[in-house]
Parts: structure tokens; C-alpha cells; sequence
């Protein structure tokens, strides 16, 4: 498929999920107040409906690795799978959000709300990696799942330095850091990340006070 058939057809598969679908010409959408990003998806949008709201302004691989990715996290919700039940529970529990950057220590909470993101983002990718295939996307799948898996195991690094990443360093374009990573799958565990992948994960937490 091309780009163009792409859109048309997740625009098409969203709406039968009862969902709007947004596409912004802006650089950036704002999921929240002060906090932007390439794309989400929400369950509860401005409007009170679902909404995967993904901006344009990307190239060809760049924008269709995003829609991809959102509209998974649609499907999560749709299908009310395990790990996006996992990550809501724990989302009612702990405010990760407000957490990071506080210096305040880690507790098992905040671990357990971590580890869900992570594993409802690992089980996102997976099924972004068996969309683009089934689409036929011109997506190169290697570097898709190259960064995708930097960004997940990223997840692991917050517990120790209470940051997310810098955004002059994201992991996932950082050459240095996502050439550690495999390219022919998505991990099959998340659990531990290894030493050398982690302490060059470590490198790209935001030290801004």
C-alpha cells in the first residue's frame, strides 16, 4: 500500500472502532497541557470520544511509523487486552507523570506502573511490527524494530534516575545507542535490560534540573 492508502484505510478501521481520527498539520500534538508529541491515541479525547490524533509533519517513514503505532494502542483499547487493563490499573494508582523529576525514591508502586507502561508499549510494538506487514507499508522494518526496542527498554532506566530522556538525546535517534539493539524482532522479554544496552540507555536520561 501506499502512504495515501495507508491513511485511508486506518482512517476507515478507526471510525468502525466508533473513534475520531485527527490528522494536525502542526510539528507536534498536544496530549496534554504543555506536553507534546508526534501522536497518541486517547480513549477519552476534547470531544469525549476516542481520538488518535497524529501529526503530519514527518517523512514517508517517519509519519507512517507513528499512525502505525497510535492506531495499535486504538486496538489495545478496543480489544481491552490484558496489558492495556495492566497499565489503566496502575495508571488510577500512581501519576508516573508527576512523579519523574521529583527525586522522590522509586517505590513498588511506581516500579509496577513503569513495568505496565513498558509491557502495554512492548505488546503495542509488536503489533505495529504485524501491521506494517500486513499493509505492505514502505516502513524499513529493521530500523522500526530497532527503535522501537531502544525505547522500550528505555522504560527500565527511570526507577534508577527518575528522568525521562533528554530530547537533544532520545534514545531511539541516537545511532549509538540504538545500534545495540536487535533489528529482526521485537524482544521477547523486557523484564531486565542488558548491562551494556542499559548503561548506554542511562546516557540519555534529561539531567536538567
Amino acid at each position: 500500500m501506499t502512504k495515501d492508502e495507508i491513511v485511508k484505510e486506518i482512517r476507515r478501521r478507526t471510525k468502525l472502532f466508533g473513534a475520531q481520527f485527527i490528522l494536525s498539520r502542526k510539528r507536534q500534538v498536544e496530549f496534554e497541557p504543555g506536553l507534546k508529541c508526534s501522536g497518541f491515541f486517547t480513549s477519552v479525547g476534547d470531544s469525549g470520544e476516542p481520538e488518535l490524533v497524529v501529526s503530519r509533519c514527518y517523512n514517508d517513514d517517519q509519519f507512517l511509523g507513528v499512525l502505525l503505532h497510535e492506531y495499535c494502542h486504538l486496538t489495545q483499547w478496543a480489544e481491552n487486552c490484558v496489558a492495556w487493563q495492566n497499565d489503566d490499573y496502575w495508571s488510577s494508582i500512581v501519576d508516573v507523570g508527576k512523579w519523574i523529576g521529583t527525586n522522590k525514591p522509586c517505590t513498588p508502586q511506581v516500579k509496577a506502573a513503569l513495568d505496565a507502561t513498558r509491557d502495554l508499549e512492548a505488546d503495542n510494538e509488536r503489533r505495529t511490527v504485524r501491521l506494517i506487514k500486513e499493509l505492505g507499508a514502505p516502513v524499513d522494518l529493521e530500523d522500526y524494530i530497532q527503535k522501537a526496542n531502544s525505547y522500550i527498554h528505555f522504560y527500565n532506566t527511570i526507577s534508577i534516575t527518575n528522568r525521562w530522556y533528554d530530547p537533544d538525546r532520545v534514545p531511539y535517534k541516537t545511532p549509538e545507542v540504538t545500534d545495540l539493539f536487535r533489528s529482526d524482532k521485537i524482544d521477547d522479554n523486557f523484564v531486565k535490560t542488558p548491562k551494556r544496552q542499559l548503561k548506554a540507555l542511562l546516557t540519555c536520561a534529561d539531567t536538567r534540573s
